[in-house]
């Protein structure tokens, strides 16, 4: 509600404009990609502004002939600049794009339902990247946050990914997900077409022994495939053949080393990347293999200065063959923040995590790390607003869904709980765990029905684990089916009698049934094997006292009120027996 407030206020001075879209473009003073891009995008906006970092005539031609505005943006870097385009836009929302996209499929009907979304203020868009062949080489799948309320809170950060999702977050306005995508025309084609069959670079590289380019192509590929030794034999054929001068070669060892860690030789891994570092070659790539390398080796703290190193780094230009950088600068915070974390510098880990995170806020492995950093630092309300943004941007992502249900219990939301396991269960169905998370979320919300249904699959899935048989047990004592519960206690006693806790989850369904002389029995059994647990000497005396065996009773609250001097209900319980006793005497 006060996002919407907030909205109505920033836009009052607009609304007599009746402007419903701002498209702002980023152009670089390429004219045949910005005629293309106000061609795509004027059956949609009500107002077009093209912010200019470089120019030229023709370019600024078309702009005043399309009717838009031209916003001088020249010295600006691309942040600057799409951010004072969209400080001089007058819509009430703004799509930003560079001068080589194009929205597809797009009308403005579509767009009128997108932006009708209840208390959505910012969205998700999903952009592909073509190359002149007319193959997609990447897709970014509704990543960037480009359409979005114009609001002075909402603007783009520094990051080489255009997106206003972090801002968003940080000013509490609410980020969806968008059906649109751009398109992005590139005019080389793509890199190596036959990348992607592994086959047809063994025969290419078969075919021109030495040659060093297409070692390197079909390296990347085997590691892509998870073919990690053979990865990195294939990438130490590369680095030979192309000698230590050659721009390949720190981007080689980086990769070799990173083949070898995963393929679990950490302590190589190491020896590459001390060898590369030793013989002058540095790059983002080598310190990011040996900070895992070193993790693989529990040296959390050496790790550490590795993946700062990495994070550190300026970006430099990456030879085309490769497409990309294996690393970028967010996974060595990513990095750098779990061996931190792992370290116990809980507000260094803090700080990566964050930066991860402001670098990267449409990624959910990002947000998913900060919530957990958070909740190590003991921030668990910033922790569950970090995974609920995780789960805005990928509502299916496995490890927010895993972290979420156990947190959400925690708090007491239970309704968030069950989406969260259901969404679990859905995606993990063999899983027993989700299904007892569903399981607790119904019991407290009342299902008794759909509870006991959950914990009975949850059951059937467990294979005898000791863990899902005490949490079905639980459930079952609190769906009213003691019998179902004492059967699951049972089993854990007879798998591993020294399991105290089983012996004192039977004592309380047998107390709670009536067996009263059975439970202070299964009671005396548990506590032999763990004598330090306060409950189950309250429950010890509550089965005496209701067998009849007053002083006996009296013994063992006293004995849970020296373990817990604050446990109150055994001091009631006791004053009242001790009061009993003395009119008896």
């Amino acid at each position: 509600m006060a996002s919407r407030q907030k909205v109505s206020r920033e836009c009052t001075a607009r609304d007599g404009e009746n402007r419903m879209l701002s498209v702002c473009i980023l152009s670089q003073g390429d004219a045949d990609a910005l005629r293309q891009c106000l061609k795509a995008v004027d059956a949609v906006s009500d107002e077009t502004l093209v912010a200019f970092v470089r120019s030229t005539r023709e370019a600024r031609r078309l702009a005043r002939q399309s009717g838009a505005a031209a916003i001088d943006a020249a010295g600006l870097t691309p942040t600057e600049a799409r951010n004072r385009a969209a400080a001089s836009a007058t819509g009430a929302w703004i799509l930003s794009l560079d001068e080589d996209e194009a929205p597809e499929g797009i009308s403005r009907a579509t767009l009128g339902k997108t932006l009708a979304v209840e208390g959505a203020d910012a969205f998700l868009v999903t952009l592909e990247i073509v190359a002149s062949c007319g193959e997609v080489t990447d897709v970014f799948q509704q990543r960037q946050a480009r359409l979005f309320r114009n609001l002075a809170s909402l603007r783009f950060e520094r990051s080489s990914l255009p997106c206003v999702a972090g801002t968003a977050e940080r000013h509490g306005h609410n980020v969806r997900v968008a059906d649109l995508t751009l398109r992005r025309e590139r005019a080389q084609p793509c890199c190596g077409s036959f990348g992607t069959d592994i086959e047809l670079l063994r025969q290419e590289a078969a075919g021109h022994p030495g040659d060093a380019a297409c070692l390197a192509l079909l390296g990347r590929e085997l590691y892509a495939a998870g073919e990690y030794q053979e990865a990195a034999d294939v990438v130490r054929a590369a680095a030979e053949a192309a000698g230590p001068a050659h721009a390949l070669s720190p981007y080689l060892a980086g990769l070799r080393a990173m083949a070898l860690r995963e393929a679990g030789l950490a302590a190589s891994a190491i020896e590459e990347c001390d060898r590369a570092l030793e013989s002058g070659l540095s790059c983002p790539e080598i310190h990011f293999a040996r900070g895992w390398a070193l993790m693989a080796l529990r040296r959390p703290a050496e790790a550490a200065e590795s993946f700062c190193v990495a994070a550190h780094a300026r970006t430099r230009p990456v030879p085309w063959l490769m497409r990309e950088p294996t690393i970028r600068d967010y996974r060595a915070m990513m990095g750098a923040a779990l061996a931190l974390l792992e370290c116990g510098r809980t507000s260094a880990a803090l700080e990566w995590a964050g930066q991860a995170a402001s670098r990267r806020p449409d990624l959910p492995e990002t947000l998913v790390l900060l919530a957990i950093v958070r909740d190590a630092a003991g921030d668990r309300r910033g922790a569950v607003a970090a995974l609920e943004m995780a789960l805005l941007v990928d509502p299916s992502n496995l490890d927010a869904l895993s972290l979420a249900a156990p947190w959400f219990a925690a708090e007491g939301r239970s309704r968030e709980t069950v989406a969260a396991a259901q969404r679990l269960c859905a995606a993990l169905p063999d899983d027993p765990a989700p299904h007892i998370q569903l399981a607790g979320a119904l019991v407290a919300l009342g299902e008794s029905d759909r509870a006991y249904c959950a914990a009975a699959k949850a059951l059937s899935l467990s294979r005898g684990d000791c863990r899902v048989l005490m949490d079905a047990g639980r459930i079952f004592a609190a769906c009213g089916d003691p019998a179902a519960a004492l059967r699951c206690f049972q089993e854990v006693i007879t798998r591993e009698p020294s399991h105290a806790e089983a012996y004192f989850a039977a004592g309380e369904v047998m107390l709670q049934a009536g067996a009263f002389a059975e439970a202070a029995g299964i009671f005396q059994l548990g506590i032999r094997l763990d004598g330090s647990n306060a409950a189950a000497h309250f429950g010890l005396g509550n089965a005496l006292a209701r067998s009849g065996r007053l002083q006996s009773a009296v013994r063992a609250w006293e004995r849970a009120l020296e373990l817990d001097p604050a446990f109150q209900e055994a001091g009631h319980n006791l004053r009242v027996a001790r009061r009993a006793l003395a009119r008896a005497a």
